[in-house]
């Protein structure tokens, strides 16, 4: 994808003045930037395929910074890098490292902290369906857990499923 050698970098967030920043000592160190201000912009601009890395905001506007990341990955597997202004240590790795279907986990069980969640609940929730094996559930949730350290709390409840604790 690079062109004669220049790597093209988009670089994606709501603040101008970010992103005018990071194309500045960008371009100084050589590299070609392109920009986007919303989900919809950063999906474009990478549909088109003439990016090599992006830097993705978290907090975006229309769409965050994980959906774009989760819709990118259908298509591309070009290194993104997740900015955060959040402080929240699960907030900064969940971008990280996470499969899609860890993603999709670790999204239904943030979605509703402390709520119980049975293993066929997460079933139809993150795969769609329940023609897949409940162990399935397990070996995400053990892969979450190594994954995530100490940063969120996945406790198992005996004969129910699983609940994301509250910190």
């Amino acid at each position: 994808m690079c062109t004669m050698g220049v790597a093209r970098i988009l670089i994606v967030d709501d603040e101008l003045s970010l992103r005018r920043l990071m194309r500045l000592y960008l371009t100084k160190a050589g590299f070609t930037v392109a920009e986007a201000s919303t989900g919809p912009e950063a999906l474009a601009a990478l549909r088109r395929g003439d990016v090599d890395l992006a830097i993705v905001d978290v907090m975006l506007p229309e769409v965050d910074g994980f959906e774009v990341v989760r819709q990118a990955r259908r298509n591309s597997s070009i290194p993104i890098i997740l900015l955060t202004a959040r402080g929240e240590e699960a907030s900064r790795v969940a971008g990280l490292e996470l499969t899609r279907r860890e993603f999709d986990l670790l999204g239904a069980l943030l979605a509703n902290p402390g709520r119980a969640y049975t293993r066929d609940q997460l079933l139809d929730e993150v795969w769609g369906s329940r023609y897949v094996s409940e162990k399935t559930v397990d070996v995400h949730i053990v892969a979450l857990r190594r994954k995530l350290g100490d940063a969120v709390r996945i406790s198992t409840l005996r004969g129910v499923g699983y609940r994301l604790e509250t910190q």
